[in-house]
């Protein structure tokens, strides 16, 4: 016999009861994942673990998920990230970790680009236009107005005199001149910003609700032909969280509050929609990275990975709503009508909570930093409108044109 027989399989690949594992038909190596007795997670059914296996090296037969509990990864380069990290922890073979190494280093570029986008913009762009927000309204409290009974009141005889200048044409276009048209402009701004945070929020809830696994590995199913992540060890959930989604969460605020504090200290109406629009690039940069350097067959399993979430199955919930009106003996019509139209009602709820929860929040949180904690002009009377609204009528009325 030839010496690999005469040794046997390799080392290390050892069942429950210390029996060496034969390779498997359907691969040319071994796996490591240990053939041991188990109960499926989702369908609750005893089979051997190797059923369970994932990608292209799954034996067994294939599970049919809820639709409605299988979340798509996103697509762009922190799904990429998540779904290079369900493979690497498969335990398969070492290739998977070529694909996590190219994967990893465009998360590592992109977190790169946009730290050092956003402390150029927060040195070169940002703080110049905040000094110069400051001196002009600091100009126009030294020359316009007057000390009268302890207090500082602005004379209509030295504004006449300012408005000729032409840095009162500049004074007259500060955002927090026309609090309501930036406070509308904030209010998307943070609605951008928040789609980022809200992600990262559930993406961290998702994985940290994923059951642990009993034998070490995090386990796949084939359903409907794609691949559902089902369970999730502790270190694939942790090293996900703080390197993937705990980074893209601090970026998003980080963004939001230096593009608040930009927009503030534009001057210019006009530069400021301008500005807004340049600020959601960078929003942007994982998903450019993402189609330009992520290989397109990185992009399909990005496609083909989803994960089994324990969300409410609003599509069997319907479903339910029409077998009570069409299936139902009468005695117990009533009843399950009553029961079917609680449950929606529910669900309905729940949905218009959550939309005025999310909608409290992406008022409240600029309407609290412009009025309270915006730090472009600390100490901002709110005192430029009333003298600018002659300047603003003569530059937003159209001339007639002449015949």
């Amino acid at each position: 016999r030839s010496r690999r027989e005469q040794l046997g399989p390799r080392r290390g690949r050892r069942s429950a009861d210390c029996r060496p594992v034969q390779p498997s038909a359907l691969s040319p190596r071994p796996l490591r994942q240990a053939a041991m007795t188990a109960r499926s997670p989702v369908s609750g059914e005893e089979g051997d673990s190797t059923t369970r296996l994932l990608g292209r090296f799954v034996t067994g037969e294939k599970q049919s998920l809820p639709r409605a509990k299988c979340i798509d990864l996103p697509e762009n380069i922190y799904g990429a990230a998540m779904m290079a990290a369900v493979r690497s922890s498969q335990g398969l073979h070492r290739m998977f970790h070529g694909v996590t190494i190219c994967v990893f280093a465009g998360v590592v570029l992109n977190l790169f680009m946009q730290v050092y986008m956003l402390l150029f913009a927060l040195d070169f762009i940002c703080a110049p236009a905040v000094n110069k927000v400051r001196h002009i309204y600091h100009r126009f409290h030294h020359e316009a107005f007057d000390y009268v009974n302890d207090s500082w009141v602005l004379s209509q005889t030295k504004w006449a005199d300012f408005e000729q200048d032409e840095e009162s044409q500049l004074l007259c276009q500060l955002p927090l001149s026309q609090p309501y048209f930036t406070m509308a402009v904030l209010v998307v701004w943070t609605a951008h910003c928040w789609r980022d945070v809200l992600e990262s929020y559930r993406w961290a809830l998702a994985w940290y609700r994923l059951p642990n696994p009993v034998d070490g590995y995090t386990q796949v199913v084939i359903s409907d032909d794609v691949l559902v992540a089902t369970e999730a060890t502790r270190t694939s959930k942790g090293v996900v969280i703080v390197t993937v989604l705990l980074p893209k969460f601090l970026c998003a605020c980080f963004l939001w509050w230096l593009g608040c504090r930009w927009l503030l200290s534009t001057i210019s109406f006009e530069s400021l929609l301008l500005n807004s629009v340049g600020l959601a690039f960078l929003t942007e940069l994982d998903e450019l990275l993402y189609a330009i350097l992520i290989p397109q067959n990185i992009q399909d399993m990005v496609r083909t990975y989803k994960f089994f979430s324990e969300r409410d199955d609003w599509i069997e919930a319907e479903r339910k709503a029409l077998d009570v009106h069409k299936n139902k003996s009468p005695s117990n019509e009533a009843a399950e009508r009553r029961k079917a139209h609680i449950a929606s009602q529910r669900r309905f709820l729940l949905m218009a909570l959550e939309m005025i929860l999310t909608m409290l929040a992406i008022t409240g949180v600029p309407m609290l930093y412009m009025f309270r904690f915006q730090q472009v002009l600390p100490h901002y009377g709110w005192d430029v409108r009333s003298p600018c609204n002659n300047k603003i009528f003569a530059m937003t009325h159209l001339e007639e044109a002449e015949p």
